[in-house]
């Protein structure tokens, strides 16, 4: 028996639809509280929609679909890059804030690549007390 791919019923990273998006943690330690709230502390990583979160600790509010890390926070999507203290960022709306915020565009979207053995540069790159 062969399998095969029917692209017409895989939702796509950031395809939107009337269903939120799955968002799958993993962390040193895991907490749930019903369908209200998951808390993730220590090493705590998120993905969503072609979204990729990290920090020391998380929390995703299912009622209004809202991630809040907070320590070492690492945020990715697409070419960009931002790292700071604490990220408030809402899933559906794709619109949050970062505070203490270092920013960049990574090369590997860009196709800006560095020379082999040369350090891996940005194209662009900067701080803020608060992104939104």
């Amino acid at each position: 028996m062969m399998l095969r791919e029917q692209p017409a019923l895989i939702e796509q990273p950031g395809s939107k639809s009337d269903t939120p998006a799955p968002l799958y943690l993993e962390a040193d330690r895991i907490q749930g509280y019903g369908d209200r709230e998951t808390e993730a502390s220590g090493n705590a990583r998120a993905r969503s929609r072609g979204q990729a979160f990290s920090g020391d600790w998380i929390r995703f509010d299912q009622r209004n679909n809202e991630l809040t890390a907070i320590g070492n926070v690492h945020f990715e999507q697409g070419a960009y890059v931002i790292d700071g203290l604490r990220l408030r960022y809402g899933i559906d709306t794709e619109r949050g804030v970062m505070e203490n915020a270092r920013f960049g565009v990574s090369p590997r979207f860009t196709g800006n690549l560095p020379i082999a053995g040369a350090q891996p540069t940005f194209d662009g790159r900067g701080t803020a007390e608060r992104i939104q």
